[in-house]
């Protein structure tokens, strides 16, 4: 394996990586026009040996997956999920994974992934306790308002 397609390689797994520090959604395609630059230098030699062409793959293949993919993929990668999504939810018993003080958020565990969540009331309500999921709050479609269940 030559030198610089372990480059390409790296430097995708570095920007695809980076998009989770950097917000705006776009060094992901520059990430995957790197690899796929990677590829192309592994299945073609002469690929391999021509820093122009490499160069050349890297910018067009980024470029086009830019412009085609972004839209599809920017919402599902962003974390922008659709209300209906977490409309099912509500009225749904979950367990606490994260202590919730009031506005200030923790986590709750429902279906095998965690979720934001706060209460409408100042109460504390601790890890392991188990709480109904009462409405999705508004301005963020990823946290939940949550109510302790009472034995």
């Amino acid at each position: 394996m030559n030198m610089y397609t372990l480059l390409w390689f790296l430097l995708g797994v570095v920007f695809i990586i980076s998009e989770l520090f950097i917000p705006g959604f776009t060094i992901f395609f520059f990430g995957c026009g790197a690899i796929l630059t990677g590829l192309a230098g592994l299945a073609i030699p002469s690929v391999a040996s021509n820093y122009t062409i490499q160069l050349l793959i890297w910018l067009v293949t980024s470029i086009l997956s830019l412009v085609f993919l972004r839209k599809k993929f920017s919402n599902t990668f962003s974390g922008k999920i659709h209300k209906n999504q977490t409309e099912k939810f509500i009225g749904k018993k979950a367990l606490v994974v994260e202590d919730i003080q009031g506005s200030s958020s923790g986590r709750i565990s429902i279906s095998g992934t965690t979720w934001n969540a706060e209460t409408l009331d100042n109460n504390r309500i601790f890890s392991k306790e188990s709480v109904i999921i009462i409405s999705r709050k508004e301005s963020e479609s990823l946290t939940f308002i949550v109510e302790k269940i009472t034995n």
